[in-house]
């Protein structure tokens, strides 16, 4: 598979990776990798999230990440893993605050006078929801 490969081509006796290299510019690299993790899935919330060809492979690939020999799949995939599930916490809070929302500006407009346009308004946002 494609993952024995990358295991043999790095090498299981590897201490020297990215993720833990001194200095301020591999620091940086942490930093930019984590911000990178977020920023994925920040723009893929209202989409590739949900078509689950996303997920789908991912997901195995990061499991077989953290079951690695090499130390530096182990670390970066675990890593990419607590951040992926921030991110993903980060939407779901995102998604049940518009959801309140949209459910109080629903109950605002059911409360208001029954003309045509506030009907029209009530199927727009039920719509959103």
């Amino acid at each position: 598979t494609t993952f024995k490969k990358l295991t043999q081509d790095f090498g299981e006796e590897s201490a020297e990776y990215p993720l833990i290299m001194p200095g301020p510019s591999w620091k940086k690299f942490k930093n930019n990798f984590i911000d990178f993790l977020d920023y994925l899935i920040q723009q893929c919330q209202h989409t590739l999230l949900y078509d689950g060809f996303f997920l789908e492979h991912l997901l195995p690939w990061l499991m077989t990440m953290t079951t690695s020999q090499v130390q530096a799949f182990r670390h970066t995939s675990t890593l990419a893993a607590m951040k992926l599930c921030t991110s993903f916490i980060t939407v779901a809070l995102n998604a049940r605050r518009d959801l309140d929302n949209a459910q109080r500006l629903i109950d605002v407009e059911r409360q208001k006078s029954g003309n045509r346009r506030t009907a029209e308004r009530i199927e727009v946002l039920e719509g959103q929801l």
